[in-house]
């Protein structure tokens, strides 16, 4: 059996009874990510990233999501593009690029389309 039939509570999933956790929307898709346009995005800014991890950065006053690499150093990469990435200091409190918080989790609307492994565009 591929589905159980046991009740489950957004909420208590997403941790959305914390008052550290957010629901955003999307702006924009992110093949990469698995993100669609206007897909929720759940940001816990009590969560600690870790190597992979999906953050929500401020950078002079512009928010921004970017992946967290911490090897082989640490840098903030866009999600679609990896190879652009902006150097990171995860122990420094640098004013210009601050790490809000980490995307938990991602909950697309599926009724618009698939993903693809490999996008034709």
């Amino acid at each position: 059996n591929e589905f159980t039939d046991a009740p489950i509570s957004i909420d208590v999933l997403c941790k959305l009874n914390r008052p550290s956790t957010y629901v955003l929307q999307a702006e924009i898709s992110s093949w990469r990510a698995a993100i669609r346009k206007g897909a929720m995005l759940i940001l816990d800014c009590s969560a600690t990233p870790c190597d992979g991890s999906i953050v929500m950065r401020h950078l002079s006053g512009q928010i921004a999501i970017r992946r967290l690499r911490l090897r082989p150093c640490p840098r903030l990469e866009d999600l679609d593009f990896p190879e652009q990435f902006e150097a990171y200091d995860i122990n420094d409190d640098n004013p210009h690029a601050i790490v809000k918080g980490v995307i938990t989790h991602i909950i697309n609307d599926t009724r618009a389309g698939e993903f693809d492994d490999c996008p034709v565009m």
